[in-house]
Formats: structure tokens, C-alpha cells, sequence
């Protein structure tokens, strides 16, 4: 048997123990499955369904035997672990008490992973500090924090530096920490589904998740895969582009019509987590192409923290990435930026 028999025979096995354990953990907490399958009038399979709150959009040529219950236990599998609406999750119930005795191996996995991640990040991106967005208020000028709120306290409770995790235990360092991985599963179950379909032989397809996107090969038209884009145009009104996608992962953090203005900036409606308070810069969406959607994801949230000039700096550090930034300077107007390597690539034009 060789090499790769055995590796196909593994993985088989893996998705048939994820379809048992979808169908389990469904009856546990009464969801549905949420998939449907079509076809297009140009024969493509169309895939589309619902993941923790986002919809999802599978396109790929048509095979000789259908692939959507696999990949509708892959995404099911993914909700097990960051699914917060069920307290029979081990995130949920690792929120609720401050530890978490004989996790398992894939929970363990999970959050290391979450944490190196935020680690490489700097913190700038840290799914702990939801709760930071309930102290604050932002009006179409100003960004008003709640009376009598106690920052440094909340800040030291939500760093998810202050999560221990073992093999035998995860502990809280303040039982009052709270995760929410429910983008963070999104880029890895996304990531997994391309993996599946490589694994399965298919050579073009597109994936779409939320604010994730995920293409490779040629689409039914034997051209690049299109990604819609909304973007300002010189006088920053609303135009609507596309961006060819050659094997690359993207993903969009900020809405650059959602900001308010002051000092003649115009500042997302965003929080820094390692201070807990507003950013102070005019980065209004960041779009960050990667390998995969996991590194695509974090970057897009960390520079979109960090600014404009931060992710210029980085475009210039790193040849894997490319980035299309939508930001302002003081009193100038909204500007587009693009990095030079994927301006072939887009239907608009850069200024």
C-alpha cells in the first residue's frame, strides 16, 4: 500500500467519524442541517448554507459523486468548537468556569493555536476583548465611554495572555475571561474545506465565508475567479469592482463607510485590545490576500488595528502578502491604496 493509499484511507476514515459525530452533536443541540445543493445554468455544483452566523458559498465543476455531506461535516465539526450558543461546547463551558479539566486533544489544539497566533500578532488581535464594544458608544463625531468604567480592570481580566493551557487542563487566569472564536473557526474550517477538495481532486474552485474568500483554478468561464469589491472611487463615491482571484485567500476587516469624524479624520469604529480604547488612526478597511484564510484573517484584523502606515510597512517587509487599504489622512479625502503586485489583478483603478 502505498504512501498516499494510506493517507486517502485516514482521511476517509476522519470524515466518516466527523459525519457520525455532526449527526451527534445535532440531535444534542437540535440544529439542522442548513447546506443546499444546486447547479448553475453553466453546470457548476453550488453549495451554500449557513456557519455560525454567516453564510457560506462552495463553487466547483461537477464530479461524478457529490461532496456536500462531506463538506457540510467539516463545517459542522468546526461549529462544535467555537459555537457559543450551546452551553455543551467546551468553549461555552470553559467561559462559564474557570477552568476546563481533561480537555480535548482538538480543543487544546485549537486554543495553543489561537494563541500563538495571538501571540504573532502582538495582541492587536485578541478574541478575549469582545466585550470591550459594551463600555463604548460611537456617535457620527466621537467615541463616549460608559461612566465609572474601570479600563485597567477590564483589560487585565480579557488579555487572552491569561489563558494556561495544558494537556490535562485549561485554566483562567480571572475566571471572568470570555472567548469568542467563532471568526477564527471560520478561517480554519474554510482552510480545511480547500483542503478537502485538493485532497478529492478538484482543481478550480470557490470558496466564500463571511468576510473570508478562498479561490483557486479558473471558474466556468476559464478565467481567474471574480471577487466583488466595494470601494470609494476619487470623489468617495460608492463603486463596486472586481478583483481576480490566482490562488489566494482574502480577507476584508472594516467597512470603510462606517467611521465618525473628528479633527478632520475620519476614524473606524474601532477598539484597540491592548489599551481598550478607540484607535487613533484613519485606516477604514483593510484587505489582506494570504496562502490561507487563517493568516489572512488575523492580519486583516491586526493591521486594521494598527493602521495604515503599519501595513504599508508590512506590504513592503513581506512578498507573501498583498493588501488593498481604503484610509484617510487629516483633512484629506478617503484614499485607496494597493499593493503594486495585485493591481493586475484589479478591475479599478488606484489613486
Amino acid at each position: 500500500m502505498t504512501t498516499q493509499t494510506r493517507k486517502n484511507l485516514l482521511y476517509s476514515l476522519i470524515l466518516v467519524l466527523l459525519v457520525l459525530g455532526v449527526y451527534l452533536f445535532r440531535s444534542l443541540i437540535n440544529q439542522e442541517p442548513t447546506l443546499r445543493e444546486s447547479r448553475t445554468a453553466e453546470g457548476l455544483v453550488v453549495l451554500e448554507g449557513d456557519f455560525l452566523g454567516d453564510s457560506f458559498l462552495v463553487l466547483y465543476p461537477p464530479l461524478s459523486s457529490s461532496l456536500s455531506s462531506s463538506i457540510d461535516s467539516i463545517f459542522t465539526h468546526h461549529a462544535q468548537q467555537v459555537l457559543l450558543a450551546s452551553p455543551r461546547t467546551e468553549l461555552s463551558q470553559l467561559n462559564a468556569q474557570d477552568s476546563l479539566i481533561n480537555p480535548s486533544s482538538e480543543f487544546v489544539a485549537l486554543l495553543r493555536s489561537a494563541l500563538n497566533q495571538a501571540q504573532k500578532a502582538e495582541m492587536a488581535w485578541d478574541p478575549s476583548s469582545k466585550d470591550l464594544y459594551g463600555v463604548w458608544s460611537f456617535s457620527s463625531t466621537k467615541a463616549t465611554l460608559q461612566d465609572s468604567t474601570d479600563l485597567p480592570g477590564m483589560l487585565s481580566r480579557m488579555a487572552m495572555k491569561g489563558l494556561v493551557v495544558t494537556d490535562t487542563l485549561i485554566y483562567k487566569t480571572d475566571p471572568r475571561l470570555k472567548l469568542d472564536l467563532s471568526d477564527f473557526g471560520k478561517t480554519i474550517a474554510l482552510d480545511q474545506v480547500a483542503q478537502y477538495l485538493d485532497l478529492k481532486g478538484v482543481g478550480h474552485y470557490f470558496i466564500q465565508l463571511g468576510r473570508h474568500t478562498k479561490a483557486k483554478g479558473l471558474n466556468e468561464k476559464k478565467e481567474l475567479w471574480k471577487l466583488t469589491f466595494i470601494h470609494p472611487d476619487s470623489t468617495e463615491k460608492k463603486q463596486e469592482g472586481l478583483i481576480a482571484l490566482d490562488h489566494m485567500s482574502v480577507a476584508t476587516s472594516g467597512l470603510y463607510t462606517d467611521y465618525y469624524l473628528q479633527d478632520s479624520l475620519k476614524k473606524p469604529k474601532l477598539l484597540d485590545p491592548r489599551t481598550a480604547y478607540p484607535v487613533t488612526h484613519g485606516l477604514l478597511s483593510a484587505s489582506i490576500f494570504a496562502k490561507s484564510s487563517k493568516e489572512a484573517g488575523i492580519l486583516s484584523e491586526m493591521l486594521w488595528v494598527e493602521g495604515w502606515y503599519k501595513a504599508m510597512q508590512l506590504d513592503s517587509a513581506r512578498s507573501d502578502v498583498s493588501m488593498i487599504l481604503i484610509f484617510n489622512k487629516k483633512g484629506e479625502k478617503v484614499s485607496l491604496y494597493a499593493s503594486p503586485e495585485l493591481r493586475k489583478y484589479l478591475s479599478f483603478p488606484i489613486y
